[in-house]
């Protein structure tokens, strides 16, 4: 894989996006077994977890996008998406688009979550952080500000459990 940063988890998710085209190639929609595993048996991780995000790099690669520029479009879309939603959720939050400004950047190079997405290769995990700052924004709307304004909430806890089940709990513990 070169050009693609190795982490911890990059062989299951990649796995699992590969499974994600192949069961798109077979006209299994949504996916619930993953045939690309087990030399087709298929192994059943669809189940149990979230992977609505992941067809985005498994419909490039369908497109005839190669595995590797696939893989990282779709990390280039999630930081793009990551700054976007903070910079929002900050500059609501706080009324001034200079702090969404820094908070966007902060948030965008903030260690843990390069960590997660280059050296853990965590994509879930890393996928759910992009919802984090719009499940705060919401939340502050819902409870203290205008409470017509609960589709961020839902928007920002949706985003997350569809990306990462135990970062929903946790989110959901914290609410």
């Amino acid at each position: 894989l070169p050009y693609l940063v190795r982490g911890h988890d990059m062989r299951f998710h990649l796995n699992r996006i590969l499974g994600l085209r192949d069961s798109l190639g077979y006209g299994m929609f949504p996916a619930r077994l993953n045939s690309f595993s087990f030399n087709g048996f298929g192994y059943g991780e669809p189940v149990f977890y979230p992977h609505l995000f992941l067809y985005i790099p498994a419909l490039l690669m369908k497109a005839g996008v190669p595995m590797v520029n696939a893989v990282q479009l779709w990390l280039m879309l999630c930081h793009a998406g990551t700054a976007a939603i903070m910079y929002f959720s900050a500059g609501r939050l706080f009324g001034s688009r200079i702090t969404g400004c820094l908070c966007s950047i902060l948030y965008t190079l903030g260690i843990y979550r390069l960590g997660n997405c280059y050296t853990r290769s965590a994509y879930g995990e890393f996928l759910a952080m992009m919802f984090l700052p719009l499940v705060i924004y919401g939340f502050y709307e819902v409870f203290f500000g205008d409470g017509q304004k609960w589709a961020f909430l839902t928007i920002g806890l949706t985003g997350v459990l569809q990306s990462h089940i135990l970062t929903g709990a946790l989110t959901a513990a914290a609410c």
